[in-house]
């Protein structure tokens, strides 16, 4: 189990990634980012906040495979902020049949977080 949230951690910052490169692609994210809407909300927000999450996760991963000490501590705060973000992308991804696949990932993400972070909080319980 100790490995596994540190994999875990590095899989869901590559798949944040590759949907943001993805999205930022498509046709609709063309116009300049700082003043894109979506609805009334801006947009560079949210990425840049699932870009901070992304980073994070890798980096603990990462550096929890090679027991860093305070890895561990960045690691639990990026599975709660993976796991926020997975259910606020839901609604995103529910809007629109085509987003099937990225339905697939959000709740990869809420169900595996969640798991891991019941984990981790045992584990400080303990």
């Amino acid at each position: 189990m100790q490995n596994l949230i540190p994999i875990f951690s590095i899989l869901m910052a590559f798949g944040t990634t590759i949907i943001w490169i993805k999205e930022l692609y498509a046709p609709h994210l063309k116009q300049n980012l700082l003043t894109r809407r979506e609805g009334d909300h801006l947009v560079w927000p949210h990425i840049a906040v699932e870009a901070v999450t992304a980073v994070l996760l890798l980096v603990s991963g990462v550096l929890s495979l090679m027991h860093v000490g305070w890895a561990t501590l960045i690691n639990s705060f990026s599975l709660g902020a993976i796991f926020y973000a997975c259910v606020n992308s839901l609604s995103w991804t529910l809007a629109d049949k085509s987003r099937w696949v990225y339905t697939l990932y959000m709740l990869f993400g809420i169900v595996g977080s969640a798991l891991f972070l019941v984990h981790v909080i045992r584990d400080i319980a303990s």
